[in-house]
């Protein structure tokens, strides 16, 4: 059940056991929580607007952040907190929290939804009714109409790249890619390419060193369709001492129109401490081909 407190509308949820990773739980799982309680939302307001169902299926994300502060665990009680940052004729902004009860917030992330039109754009109004019954949630103004994403850099000639095929247990039943989904294709093929590479998760493990999501960015030119034939390119770029910038690029494979865009954070850490460690040189050495320059 959701309901306004402190400015937000909040949901509450139990760590389950699936899901985790070096005992966290795994960071697309984030993503899942906030949509199902955007789900709930959209609920709430199609009921609010006479039980219309129209706008909710042409309602959908094309940016997201995420930024992720501080693990969850096995049997963590959070709470997951919404509130409409910004609203104008075209979008809406809405901020989320993931927080354990009275531990302070472990995830903040921001999406902004546009109304999706019949021709696949994201041009259309949002109708005037459904403007109404946004305009009662609390919203904080914030004048950030879009949110700050990376800069977008070319990748270079030893990028990865693969085919994709949506599965069908991902699409909603409006008929689009779950917003979870996105990063959990990604992140296989990054895994699986990084395996192949001879950097399994064990053979990390045994070198001492792992990879934490610290941020996603996501950026949605064209939701994505089961019937969507895809490639995906990946590369890497700002090569820090303890951080590496993972981008991703999603092309229409029959018409090369670029359907989205994506990075994410990594941290190099200490999976004992999850205190951050400098990238050894033999990772830089194996992956030299996929740095943007």
């Amino acid at each position: 059940m959701i309901h306004a407190w402190l400015g937000f509308v909040t949901r509450s949820s139990i760590i389950q056991l699936f899901g985790r990773v070096y005992g966290h739980l795994y960071n697309t799982n984030y993503l899942r929580y906030i949509s199902e309680l955007n789900h709930e939302l959209m609920q709430a307001i199609s009921i609010a607007d006479d039980g219309s169902t129209s706008h909710r299926q042409s309602w959908q994300p094309c940016q997201l952040y995420i930024d992720y502060k501080k693990p969850l665990r096995l049997g963590d009680r959070v709470a997951v907190k919404a509130c409409l940052e910004n609203l104008s004729l075209r979008q809406a902004l809405w901020a989320y929290e993931v927080s354990r009860t009275a531990n302070g917030v472990n995830a903040q992330a921001k999406v902004v939804y546009r109304m999706h039109s019949q021709d696949q754009k994201f041009d259309t109004e949002i109708p005037q009714d459904l403007l109404n019954v946004l305009n009662t949630y609390p919203n904080r103004e914030s004048g950030m109409e879009e949110i700050d994403m990376p800069t977008p850099t070319i990748p270079p000639a030893g990028a990865l790249n693969r085919l994709w095929t949506v599965n069908w247990r991902d699409i909603g039943q409006d008929g689009y890619l779950h917003l979870a989904a996105y990063f959990d294709d990604l992140l296989d093929f990054v895994m699986g390419s990084l395996a192949e590479l001879g950097w399994s998760v064990d053979r990390e493990a045994e070198a001492g060193f792992a990879w934490y999501v610290r941020r996603h960015w996501l950026e949605i030119f064209n939701p994505i369709q089961m019937t969507d034939k895809l490639c995906l390119t990946s590369w890497l770029s700002a090569v820090k001492r303890s951080t590496v910038l993972r981008n991703y690029s999603i092309h229409d494979e029959n018409s090369g129109t670029l359907s989205g865009r994506a990075y994410t954070l990594w941290v190099c850490v200490d999976p004992a401490t999850g205190r951050p460690l400098r990238i050894s040189e033999r990772i830089i050495q194996d992956l030299n081909g996929q740095i943007a320059d």
